[in-house]
């Protein structure tokens, strides 16, 4: 079963699969729809670009900020695929948002807290190359920064380890030595397929497809959510 899994999960990526039905029609309020969450996104993001620019998280009530991501610009980098999606260069919040993060300093985390391997990878690695294709391949700048973050991120896989540890410290590069989660191991082989594919480095996938292999083929049984 856990082999049949990791398969389809392959296939899956390989081939791209088309998952929407074939000539769906749009209901007649769509358009109004899409308009209020274009809306509530931009009105939600002003209020980020007031009160917490450059930081991770908008703190709404006290109108501040926190830097629970290590304060490299999460919400920024994060963001950055849906405006695109949504349409938002033509008012420049892609453009800024995109010039943000193309001179993020990966090399050290700006809180004392550790770098989450798992969290670090949705958020700035997975942000940072789906602008990049979005945008039509052209920032090259936007796949130095991933590098940097793939670089200091690989850290997580120590000696004969096939599972990652998940907590990092970039001063050290020195992980924490703990248990770390299924999805930690096991779902990090999208960002960084395309992390190989766009440097030429195909350490990063074979990085991820040895965590991946490993849980699909593990003969113990794993603790919920957990790994040794």
């Amino acid at each position: 079963m856990r082999i049949y899994t990791l398969f389809l999960a392959y296939a899956a990526i390989a081939q791209a699969w088309t998952i929407q039905k074939p000539d769906l029609e749009l209901p007649s309020e769509a358009a109004a729809k899409r308009q209020d969450a274009i809306d509530l996104f931009t009105g939600a993001y002003a209020d980020y670009k007031k009160y917490a620019w450059g930081h991770d998280s908008l703190a709404p009530l006290s109108k501040t900020f926190i830097d629970d991501r290590n304060g490299w610009g999460a919400t920024i980098v994060d963001a950055m695929s849906t405006m695109k999606m949504m349409g938002l260069e033509v008012c420049d919040l892609f453009t800024e948002a995109v010039n943000f993060s193309s001179k993020i300093d990966f090399n050290r985390s700006k809180t004392s807290d550790k770098v989450s391997l798992f969290e670090t990878t949705i958020r700035y690695l997975g942000g940072l190359i789906s602008a990049y294709e979005l945008g039509g391949k052209k920032n090259q700048a936007l796949i130095d920064r991933a590098r940097e973050v793939g670089n200091k991120l690989s850290n997580g896989w120590q000696g004969t380890n096939d599972f990652p540890y998940n907590n990092l410290d970039f001063t050290t590069d020195i992980p924490v030595v703990e248990e770390s989660g299924i999805a930690v191991a096991g779902t990090l082989v999208l960002e960084w397929s395309k992390l190989a594919d766009y440097t030429g480095n195909k350490t990063y996938l074979e990085l991820a497809e040895t965590s991946m292999r490993r849980i699909g083929t593990n003969a113990s049984v794993y603790v919920p959510i957990c790994v040794a």
